[in-house]
Protein backbone atom coordinates (compact mmCIF):
# COMPACT_ATOMS: atom_id res chain seq x y z
CA UNK A 1 0.00 0.00 0.00
CA UNK A 2 1.19 3.52 -0.66
CA UNK A 3 3.15 5.20 2.10
CA UNK A 4 1.18 6.85 4.90
CA UNK A 5 3.02 10.12 4.26
CA UNK A 6 1.33 10.60 0.89
CA UNK A 7 -1.51 13.14 0.94
CA UNK A 8 -4.97 11.68 0.52
CA UNK A 9 -4.11 8.43 2.26
CA UNK A 10 -7.28 6.78 3.49
CA UNK A 11 -7.13 3.80 5.84
CA UNK A 12 -10.44 2.44 4.51
CA UNK A 13 -9.06 2.19 0.97
CA UNK A 14 -5.89 0.60 2.27
CA UNK A 15 -7.97 -2.01 4.09
CA UNK A 16 -10.09 -2.57 0.96
CA UNK A 17 -6.94 -3.18 -1.14
CA UNK A 18 -5.58 -5.60 1.44
CA UNK A 19 -8.84 -7.59 1.56
CA UNK A 20 -9.33 -7.51 -2.22
CA UNK A 21 -5.77 -8.72 -2.72
CA UNK A 22 -6.41 -11.77 -0.57
CA UNK A 23 -9.83 -12.58 -1.98
CA UNK A 24 -9.79 -15.57 -4.27
CA UNK A 25 -13.40 -15.64 -5.44
CA UNK A 26 -14.19 -13.37 -8.36
CA UNK A 27 -17.94 -14.08 -8.54
CA UNK A 28 -19.14 -10.56 -7.86
CA UNK A 29 -19.21 -7.63 -10.26
CA UNK A 30 -16.37 -5.17 -9.74
CA UNK A 31 -17.14 -2.75 -12.56
CA UNK A 32 -18.14 -0.27 -9.88
CA UNK A 33 -14.45 0.10 -9.06
CA UNK A 34 -13.71 1.20 -12.63
CA UNK A 35 -16.64 3.63 -12.54
CA UNK A 36 -15.27 5.02 -9.28
CA UNK A 37 -11.85 5.49 -10.90
CA UNK A 38 -13.48 7.39 -13.79
CA UNK A 39 -15.17 9.68 -11.26
CA UNK A 40 -12.01 10.13 -9.15
CA UNK A 41 -9.08 9.71 -11.60
CA UNK A 42 -6.67 11.52 -9.26
CA UNK A 43 -7.12 9.06 -6.36
CA UNK A 44 -3.98 6.89 -6.12
CA UNK A 45 -5.68 4.37 -3.83
CA UNK A 46 -8.59 3.73 -6.20
CA UNK A 47 -6.11 3.40 -9.09
CA UNK A 48 -4.06 0.96 -7.01
CA UNK A 49 -7.21 -1.06 -6.25
CA UNK A 50 -8.06 -1.22 -9.97
CA UNK A 51 -4.49 -2.20 -10.87
CA UNK A 52 -4.42 -4.98 -8.25
CA UNK A 53 -7.82 -6.24 -9.36
CA UNK A 54 -6.75 -6.29 -13.02
CA UNK A 55 -3.56 -8.11 -12.09
CA UNK A 56 -5.46 -10.75 -10.09
CA UNK A 57 -7.93 -11.10 -12.98
CA UNK A 58 -4.99 -11.73 -15.33
CA UNK A 59 -5.58 -8.49 -17.27
CA UNK A 60 -1.87 -7.75 -17.11
CA UNK A 61 -1.83 -5.07 -19.83
CA UNK A 62 -4.41 -2.92 -18.01
CA UNK A 63 -2.66 -3.54 -14.67
CA UNK A 64 0.66 -2.51 -16.24
CA UNK A 65 -0.91 0.73 -17.51
CA UNK A 66 -2.39 1.60 -14.12
CA UNK A 67 0.81 0.78 -12.24
CA UNK A 68 2.93 2.91 -14.62
CA UNK A 69 0.45 5.78 -14.23
CA UNK A 70 0.93 5.55 -10.46
CA UNK A 71 4.73 5.29 -10.78
CA UNK A 72 4.75 8.59 -12.70
CA UNK A 73 3.29 10.19 -9.55
CA UNK A 74 5.27 8.20 -6.97
CA UNK A 75 8.57 7.29 -8.70
CA UNK A 76 10.37 6.15 -5.53
CA UNK A 77 7.68 3.79 -4.19
CA UNK A 78 9.32 0.31 -4.23
CA UNK A 79 6.04 -1.63 -4.16
CA UNK A 80 4.74 0.15 -7.27
CA UNK A 81 8.00 -0.41 -9.16
CA UNK A 82 7.89 -4.10 -8.24
CA UNK A 83 4.25 -4.36 -9.38
CA UNK A 84 5.12 -2.75 -12.73
CA UNK A 85 8.01 -5.19 -13.21
CA UNK A 86 5.90 -8.22 -12.30
CA UNK A 87 3.00 -7.22 -14.55
CA UNK A 88 5.47 -6.69 -17.42
CA UNK A 89 7.02 -10.07 -16.60
CA UNK A 90 3.60 -11.73 -16.93
CA UNK A 91 3.12 -10.11 -20.35
CA UNK A 92 6.28 -11.88 -21.57
CA UNK A 93 4.49 -15.23 -21.43
CA UNK A 94 1.44 -14.03 -23.37
CA UNK A 95 0.81 -15.73 -26.72
CA UNK A 96 -0.19 -12.35 -28.15
CA UNK A 97 3.27 -10.96 -27.38
CA UNK A 98 5.13 -10.76 -30.70
CA UNK A 99 8.33 -9.23 -29.32
CA UNK A 100 9.29 -11.11 -26.17
CA UNK A 101 12.87 -9.88 -26.17
CA UNK A 102 11.70 -6.28 -25.91
CA UNK A 103 9.30 -7.23 -23.09
CA UNK A 104 12.08 -8.98 -21.18
CA UNK A 105 14.29 -5.89 -21.42
CA UNK A 106 11.44 -3.66 -20.23
CA UNK A 107 10.63 -5.98 -17.31
CA UNK A 108 14.25 -6.10 -16.17
CA UNK A 109 14.58 -2.35 -16.62
CA UNK A 110 11.69 -1.84 -14.18
CA UNK A 111 13.16 -4.47 -11.88
CA UNK A 112 16.48 -2.58 -11.90
CA UNK A 113 14.71 0.66 -10.94
CA UNK A 114 12.97 -1.24 -8.14
CA UNK A 115 16.28 -2.72 -6.92
CA UNK A 116 17.78 0.77 -6.72
CA UNK A 117 15.17 2.00 -4.21
CA UNK A 118 14.50 -1.25 -2.33
CA UNK A 119 16.60 -2.98 0.32
CA UNK A 120 19.67 -4.57 -1.33
CA UNK A 121 18.84 -8.14 -0.31
CA UNK A 122 15.16 -7.77 -1.23
CA UNK A 123 16.03 -6.31 -4.65
CA UNK A 124 18.45 -9.16 -5.38
CA UNK A 125 15.96 -11.78 -4.20
CA UNK A 126 13.18 -10.48 -6.46
CA UNK A 127 15.60 -10.30 -9.40
CA UNK A 128 16.57 -13.92 -8.72
CA UNK A 129 12.88 -14.87 -8.62
CA UNK A 130 12.40 -13.19 -12.01
CA UNK A 131 15.30 -15.20 -13.49
CA UNK A 132 13.89 -18.35 -11.90
CA UNK A 133 10.40 -17.61 -13.30
CA UNK A 134 11.82 -17.27 -16.83
CA UNK A 135 13.82 -20.51 -16.51
CA UNK A 136 17.23 -18.78 -16.42
CA UNK A 137 18.50 -21.03 -13.63
CA UNK A 138 22.20 -20.15 -14.01
CA UNK A 139 21.45 -16.46 -13.41
CA UNK A 140 18.99 -17.25 -10.62
CA UNK A 141 21.54 -19.42 -8.77
CA UNK A 142 24.11 -16.63 -8.86
CA UNK A 143 21.60 -14.05 -7.54
CA UNK A 144 20.31 -16.41 -4.82
CA UNK A 145 23.89 -17.02 -3.67
CA UNK A 146 24.43 -13.25 -3.38
CA UNK A 147 21.22 -13.02 -1.30
CA UNK A 148 22.63 -15.68 1.04
CA UNK A 149 25.99 -13.86 1.22
CA UNK A 150 24.24 -10.62 2.24
CA UNK A 151 22.30 -12.53 4.91
CA UNK A 152 25.49 -14.09 6.28
CA UNK A 153 27.30 -10.73 6.30
CA UNK A 154 24.44 -9.01 8.14
CA UNK A 155 24.27 -11.81 10.67
CA UNK A 156 28.02 -11.66 11.26
CA UNK A 157 27.85 -7.89 11.81
CA UNK A 158 24.79 -8.25 14.01
CA UNK A 159 22.94 -6.00 11.59
CA UNK A 160 19.69 -7.95 11.51
CA UNK A 161 18.55 -7.26 15.06
CA UNK A 162 14.80 -6.67 15.09
CA UNK A 163 14.68 -7.05 11.29
CA UNK A 164 15.56 -10.77 11.35
CA UNK A 165 12.10 -11.50 9.93
CA UNK A 166 13.04 -9.40 6.89
CA UNK A 167 16.03 -11.63 6.06
CA UNK A 168 15.38 -13.54 2.82
CA UNK A 169 18.07 -16.20 3.30
CA UNK A 170 15.59 -19.00 4.00
CA UNK A 171 13.56 -18.21 0.88
CA UNK A 172 16.71 -18.02 -1.28
CA UNK A 173 17.96 -21.29 0.23
CA UNK A 174 14.62 -23.01 -0.50
CA UNK A 175 14.59 -21.79 -4.11
CA UNK A 176 18.19 -22.93 -4.65
CA UNK A 177 17.18 -26.38 -3.41
CA UNK A 178 14.21 -26.39 -5.83
CA UNK A 179 16.53 -25.56 -8.74
CA UNK A 180 18.82 -28.44 -7.72
CA UNK A 181 15.86 -30.83 -7.47
CA UNK A 182 14.60 -29.77 -10.91
CA UNK A 183 18.02 -30.52 -12.40
CA UNK A 184 18.10 -33.96 -10.74
CA UNK A 185 20.63 -33.13 -8.00
CA UNK A 186 18.58 -34.23 -5.02
CA UNK A 187 21.63 -34.86 -2.83
CA UNK A 188 22.90 -31.34 -3.44
CA UNK A 189 19.41 -29.98 -2.72
CA UNK A 190 19.45 -31.83 0.62
CA UNK A 191 22.86 -30.35 1.48
CA UNK A 192 21.64 -26.84 0.63
CA UNK A 193 18.56 -27.20 2.83
CA UNK A 194 20.63 -28.48 5.74
CA UNK A 195 23.27 -25.73 5.37
CA UNK A 196 20.99 -23.03 6.73
CA UNK A 197 20.94 -23.03 10.54
CA UNK A 198 17.60 -23.53 12.28
CA UNK A 199 16.35 -20.34 13.97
Amino acid sequence: ILCLAHPGFDLNWALFNAVAGRARSRGYDERWLLRLLMREPSSPLIALGVAHHCFLSRSFKIAYGEYTRLVSRYPDEPLLLLCVAISRMQLIMSRANKDRGHSVLLAFGWLQKYAEVADQQEGLYNTARAYHHLGLAHLAVSAYERVLAIGRARKAEGGLGKDAAGDLSREANHNLARICCASGSKDLARLIVRSLPVV
